[in-house]
């Protein structure tokens, strides 16, 4: 019996040493950890082609346009941009109502009103985005979008501003009245020394909206840029959710495809740009303009995508697109044969469609001596008024910017100032043809 008793003790024990083992197991299999997924992870939402920003950095205006003591001054330089965007955090309110339609010509005697300041975005703002980032009002806002914003600032002084957003068709008007914390901080950043910006010339038209445009001759620097391109790994561990099983398909470098069987992703080396579609996304879907652009923005700068000063130049709720425009000192960049612009179509639960540049703009070889002076606007404008292939009328806007070109064996970009014409949303460029002399020709 003392023999048995001591086998039945020590099957006890040994059970009780087996339970621990498998509690202890259990636990061990629970807390850990496998490596893939750690690697999923960094692979998906730690790559980063850039660096990261805030939502403001796109929406921004291209150009602030003065009227006071009877004259137009105007400034296109993002030091005064920013001063302006963050005067706009002062604002302690806004109530906005939309106001019957106006015409062309009352747009003009809108902007030609002393103490006022027109401010011209790069594009279609979501009012909803634009109270978000700087004002933040309990009010309920229209839920459509803004290109113009005309700010009277007469009643400053007594913390006041009337304010009037235009829209995307400059005929449709929404007022408002804000009250400020400081107009004088107010005055400080966005009207201070404004009369000493560059002289600006209204050019009218029968019927139409008018252009506004420097009266004197323009001076930009030529810029020369040696150009850096994101790896294509980078690329796929950003766009794929499994990298490792992405595959090359083709041999043509300069059309490379890469598939993971869902999604496929094009580069283009022609016009150095990538292009990603997901057509498991589904059907575009119904996304108010301020939800749009903040998924594709908070989609592109996950991975700082934002590699340069990009803007906001279309938020299309009906087609689920945000598009934005590079822009270098405070001019949009336009080209050819290489793309200058980011573009997102969102799905019904995830991005459909992505369309970049793969090129960055590395090291800036520019010099003081790069000037180049470009007629004045009336000049142009006369030039312009002598072509025959549109018409003068249909023109929306008139502005300098870049035209970018390059050389591919040496890796360099240059970004040539020149004057640019809107004509019902195509960007052309004016330029002199070098055969006919003073003939104009639009490019």
């Amino acid at each position: 019996m003392g023999v048995m008793k001591y086998i039945e003790h020590i099957k006890s024990v040994v059970l009780f040493l087996l339970v621990m083992s498998s509690i202890t197991l259990t636990f061990v299999i629970w807390s850990y950890t496998p490596a893939y997924k750690s690697i999923e992870q960094t692979t998906n939402n730690a790559t980063v082609i850039g660096t990261k920003k805030n939502i403001e950095s796109v929406v921004k205006p291209y150009r602030m346009l003065y009227y006071q003591n009877d004259e137009f001054t105007a400034t296109t330089l993002p030091k005064h941009m920013d001063n302006a965007l963050g005067s706009f955090r002062n604002w302690k309110d806004i109530e906005i109502e939309r106001v019957p339609d106006i015409t062309p010509l009352r747009l003009n005697d809108m902007k030609r009103e002393n103490n006022r300041v027109t401010i011209d975005f790069a594009g279609a703002i979501p009012f909803g985005s634009f109270n978000k980032i700087f004002i933040g009002s309990e009010h309920e806002l229209p839920e459509t979008t803004f290109e113009s914003m005309v700010i009277d600032w007469k009643s400053y002084k007594e913390n006041q501003l009337q304010l009037f957003f235009i829209s995307a068709g400059q005929t449709v008007v929404y007022r408002a009245t804000v009250t400020l914390t400081d107009g004088n901080a107010f005055y400080t950043n966005v009207v201070e020394g404004s009369q000493r910006y560059p002289k600006y010339r209204e050019v009218e038209r029968t019927a139409s909206r008018s252009l506004y445009v420097p009266d004197k001759p323009v001076k930009a620097l030529q810029y020369t840029y040696y150009i850096d391109e994101t790896s294509t790994e980078a690329f796929k561990n950003i766009l794929f959710t499994k990298p490792s099983i992405v595959q090359r398909n083709g041999d043509d470098s300069s059309n490379q495809k890469y598939t993971d069987g869902m999604g496929l992703m094009t580069l283009d080396a022609t016009r150095k740009s990538l292009n990603f579609v997901y057509p498991a996304a589904g059907a575009r879907a119904m996304i108010n303009a301020t939800d749009l652009l903040d998924r594709s923005f908070e989609f592109i700068n996950e991975h700082g995508g934002m590699t340069a000063d990009y803007r906001v130049t279309s938020v299309a709720p009906e087609t689920s697109r945000v598009d934005y425009q590079l822009f270098m000192d405070g001019n949009p960049v336009f080209s050819d044969d290489i793309i200058t612009t980011i573009s997102t179509t969102w799905g019904q639960k995830r991005i459909f469609r992505y369309n970049r540049p793969y090129y960055k703009l590395d090291k800036d070889f520019t010099s003081d001596d790069d000037m180049i002076t470009l007629e004045d606007g009336l000049t142009t404008v006369q030039h312009i008024q002598q072509y025959k292939g549109i018409l003068f009328s249909d023109i929306e806007e008139l502005i300098v910017g870049y035209y970018l070109t390059r050389d591919e064996h040496k890796k360099i970009f240059t970004l040539t100032p020149c004057w640019y014409v809107n004509v019902q949303g195509d960007w052309l460029r004016v330029a002199h043809d070098e055969l006919g002399g003073d003939f104009i020709g639009l490019e």
